[in-house]
C-alpha cells in the first residue's frame, strides 16, 4: 500500500471554472510531474445538486493525501455561488485532504470590509471566521483586494499578490511599441486619493509622471464633483482604479480629463464586475463605449467574455500565469514575497502582442 503525498487536485464551481482552466494550464508547465495526472492537471469534477426545497449538496472525487486548491471568484449569482463554494469546502474538508489552499482572483464581499457607517455588517470578517474557524481553511490567497487589511480576517494572514507588476510592465511595453518609449507623453491618472494610495508602486516602477483626481462624493448614489483639475494637455492618461462596476464614476473622470485635452484616455482596472443594478449588460457596456475613454483594459479575475465579446475597446489581461506561479509557490511550501518584485513579471508574463490599444 502506498502512503504519503498522492498530488494536486484544482477545484472550482460555475464561473471561476472558466478562470480556473487556465490556472490549469499554467500549472501544468510549473509544477513537477510527480504531482502531476500523467494526462496534466484538469479541474475535477463536482458533482452539485440543487434539490427542490433550493437547499444545494456538493459531492467530489476522493482527495485524501492531495494538496487541494479551491479557485473562486465572485460572479453572478453571487451569494448562490458562496453557498456552493461552502458546500465544497465542507465537503473537502471532510474528506481529509493533505492541505488546503482557497485562491481568491476577487474574493466575494471584499468591498465589505470596515464599519464606516452605524450598524452596519462587515462581512468580508464573517467570511473569513466562517472560512477559518468552520471550514478549516487555513491557506487562502487574495488577488488585489480592495484593501490589503483584509488579509488580516483570516489567521492566519491571508497572501496577498497583485496585478500591478504585470500592468506596469504592460505599460512600458506598450509605451515603447506605440511612443518610441517616449514617458513624457503619458500620464498616470488615479481615480483618488486611495487609488494613487494603493497602487503607488505603479509610477515607481514605470517612471511615469502621475497625478490622482480630486473629487468628493455628493451622495450614496455616486454624484461626484471634481475639486481640481489635471493638467493633461496632449497626454495619454491611463486611468486606475481597482474595478470598474458600474463605470459611473470613471466617465466622469473621463470628462475632466477630456476637458482638459487629454490626446488619449485608457482605463486599468484589475477586477470588472460590469454591472449595475437595474440596468442590461448590453446597456452598461454601450454607456461606456459612448464614453470618452478610448479603451478599457481589465484583467479576467471576474469572467466577462459574454458581455465584451466583440467589443473592441475592451480588452483582457490574464492573471492565470500570476495565479499559477502563487498557486506553485504554495504548494511547494515557499514564500510568495518574490511575486512583489517587479523583475519576476517574467515568471508569469502573458503575450502582449496580442493587445491592441492603437493610438
Amino acid at each position: 500500500m502506498e502512503y504519503g503525498f498522492r498530488g494536486v487536485k484544482i477545484f472550482a464551481l460555475e464561473g471561476s471554472d472558466l478562470l480556473a482552466n487556465k490556472v490549469c494550464q499554467e500549472l501544468n508547465n510549473k509544477l513537477p510531474d510527480s504531482m502531476k495526472p500523467d494526462d496534466g492537471l484538469k479541474l475535477i469534477k463536482v458533482v452539485l445538486d440543487d434539490f427542490d426545497n433550493e437547499n444545494v449538496q456538493v459531492q467530489i472525487e476522493k482527495v485524501r493525501g492531495y494538496f487541494t486548491v479551491v479557485i473562486h471568484t465572485q460572479c453572478p449569482p453571487v451569494n448562490t455561488r458562496l453557498m456552493e463554494l461552502f458546500a465544497l469546502l465542507d465537503a473537502i474538508y471532510n474528506s481529509n485532504p493533505a492541505d488546503l489552499l482557497l485562491a481568491f482572483p476577487y474574493m466575494p464581499y471584499a468591498r465589505s470590509d470596515r464599519k464606516d457607517q452605524p450598524r452596519i455588517s462587515v462581512m468580508s470578517k464573517v467570511l473569513a471566521e466562517t472560512f477559518n474557524n468552520v471550514l478549516g481553511v487555513r491557506r487562502v490567497l487574495l488577488l488585489d483586494p480592495h484593501d490589503s487589511h483584509v488579509k488580516h480576517y483570516f489567521k492566519p494572514s491571508a497572501d496577498e499578490i497583485s496585478s500591478i507588476y504585470m500592468y506596469a510592465d504592460f505599460l512600458l511595453y506598450w509605451i515603447e511599441e506605440n511612443l518610441g518609449g517616449k514617458k513624457d507623453d503619458v500620464l498616470i491618472a488615479f481615480s483618488d486619493g486611495g487609488a494613487a494610495k494603493r497602487f503607488h508602486k505603479l509610477p515607481k516602477i514605470t517612471g511615469l509622471r502621475h497625478d490622482y483626481i480630486d473629487k468628493i462624493r455628493l451622495d450614496n448614489k455616486g454624484t461626484i464633483k471634481i475639486e481640481r483639475d489635471i493638467d493633461c494637455q496632449g497626454k495619454t492618461c491611463f486611468m486606475v482604479d481597482d474595478e470598474l462596476c458600474s463605470g459611473g464614476t470613471a466617465i466622469e473622470d473621463a470628462k475632466a480629463l477630456n476637458k482638459n485635452r487629454a490626446a488619449k484616455i485608457i482605463m486599468l482596472a484589475p477586477h470588472a464586475p460590469l454591472s449595475k443594478k437595474r440596468m442590461e449588460s448590453r446597456d452598461l457596456i454601450a454607456r461606456l463605449n459612448d464614453s470618452p475613454i478610448d479603451h478599457f483594459l481589465f484583467t479576467d479575475t471576474i469572467p466577462s467574455d459574454d458581455k465584451i465579446q466583440g467589443e473592441k475597446k475592451f480588452h483582457i489581461l490574464s492573471v492565470a500565469g500570476l495565479l499559477a506561479e502563487a498557486i506553485a509557490q504554495t504548494i511547494a511550501n515557499d514564500s510568495v514575497t518574490k511575486l512583489h518584485e517587479p523583475d519576476n513579471v517574467q515568471l508569469y508574463r502573458p503575450d502582449y502582442s496580442k493587445l491592441i490599444l492603437p493610438l
